[in-house]
């Protein structure tokens, strides 16, 4: 059995204080914003802390189950782009894992079944996590049965789905791709990232001695894998967020949101550090930032999206509310991201 050698200096944290939690829920799945205190499986008065030697993510560990995923609902994402496909395909894709061209993306994960994974199990709301998945499915039903039939066809205004300057879309005038991926980056990474894996709830109960094969603890494991859902297609070590994924990592590389960037990426060394210093209140103080970041990232694109669609844009017939093209695409976007 591999153990973590004994630390050479102790380290001690408070004892337990209250959390509050804020939770900001909109349609299927929670986005939990909280603001905890830092509380300790230890007695002593003392609070301890950690001081970081490195400047990268440089720890051993591995989230491939992420990175599988990730690349999964790229090729998702294409398909919906004006792509054929039928409904059985694109279900095998999500809810098996199986179909994908790119062979890499083929494997024993998918994405179906971590669709408001952290609302379930980290919040206790398994009935909003079925309502989302249930939701994706219909989603991916309604593209292969109702677009891709219609893509020669022009939208309009009166139910009739097809192309319109350019973006494919359904009956409702909603373009399916983007509501895909712009839910994906909610009720996929945010949650599986803020309501589970940084949680107390599942890193209370992991082992942080003994060494896995990659020589990560148990607890190390699961905050790496809430890295694998921003970083998971990027460099981890050095992340560009250069749009390798359509989803968070998009959209944290933004120039509007290179404060947060760098702030979101130094909590995950730090939180890490932490984890491996027995240090709870470090972890958590890192939780909660990475968390906060994150979810006013997904927040501000929201209003922004929103805010396109409600400036006079009379003059282009393209942004004409109900028969506009990118009315109609920005109108998804921002839908889509507070249907999380």
């Amino acid at each position: 059995m591999i153990r973590r050698p004994p630390r050479s200096t102790p380290l001690y944290s408070s004892a337990a204080s209250d959390v509050y939690k804020r939770q900001f829920k909109v349609l299927a799945i929670s986005l939990g914003l909280f603001v905890a205190s830092c509380s300790s499986d230890s007695p002593s008065p003392s609070v301890c802390t950690v001081s970081p030697t490195v400047d990268a993510y440089t720890f051993n560990g591995s989230f491939t189950g992420q990175t599988l995923r990730l690349l999964q609902g790229n090729e998702i994402y294409g398909v919906l782009n004006g792509g054929i496909a039928t409904a059985a395909e694109l279900d095998s894709m999500f809810s098996a894992g199986n179909s994908f061209t790119n062979a890499a993306a083929n494997g024993s994960k998918n994405i179906r079944s971590k669709i408001g994974y952290g609302t379930a199990e980290g919040l206790g709301n398994a009935t909003d996590a079925a309502l989302a998945q249930a939701d994706f499915d219909a989603w991916l039903a309604d593209y292969a049965n109702n677009v891709v039939p219609a893509l020669g066809a022009t939208a309009d205004n009166l139910g009739n789905a097809g192309t319109l300057d350019g973006y494919q879309l359904n009956a409702k005038g909603m373009e399916i791709d983007q509501i895909f991926a712009k839910s994906l980056i909610g009720a996929l990474c945010y949650d599986n990232i803020a309501n589970w894996y940084v949680s107390d709830l599942s890193l209370d109960a992991k082992d942080n001695v003994e060494l896995r094969s990659d020589s990560s603890t148990e607890r190390e494991h699961y905050w790496d894998e809430a890295v694998g859902y921003l970083y998971g297609l990027d460099d981890v070590t050095a992340p560009t967020l250069d749009g390798n994924d359509e989803f968070l990592n998009k959209y944290l590389g933004k120039t509007a949101f290179s404060v947060q960037a760098n702030r979101v990426y130094n909590q995950f060394i730090i939180g890490r550090t932490a984890i491996a210093e027995d240090c709870k209140p470090a972890r958590q103080a890192a939780a909660l930032l990475i968390k906060a970041d994150l979810a006013n990232v997904i927040k501000q694109k929201a209003i922004d999206y929103f805010t396109t669609c409600a400036i006079d844009n009379s003059d282009d017939i393209n942004f004409k509310p109900l028969y506009g093209g990118s009315y109609m695409h920005y109108l998804a976007e921002g839908l889509s991201l507070i249907h999380i």
